[in-house]
């Protein structure tokens, strides 16, 4: 909302943020890839996508903010 300004009234307000990890669509590839590939041991296939899953950088980070109000709510914004 940058510098706006916004009034809220609720009967009961919940305000939360959740951040939640999401695989890279590239990295979703790989993996489909590698369980297709009928050269490699199951075994290899599993450590593969094992090392895959642990790299923090083949996720990207979502932080998403959530406001829940219930009963008469009144919201106003310039």
């Amino acid at each position: 909302m940058g510098k706006d300004s916004l009034f809220a009234t609720a009967d009961s307000m919940f305000a939360y943020e959740k951040k939640t990890k999401i695989l890279k669509k590239t990295v979703t590839d790989s993996i489909y890839h590698i369980k297709k590939d009928t050269l490699l041991k199951q075994e290899t296939k599993q450590e593969l996508i094992k090392s895959i899953l642990k790299d923090s950088t083949n996720y990207l980070k979502k932080d998403s903010s959530t406001i829940k109000a219930y009963h008469h709510v009144k919201i106003f914004k310039t």
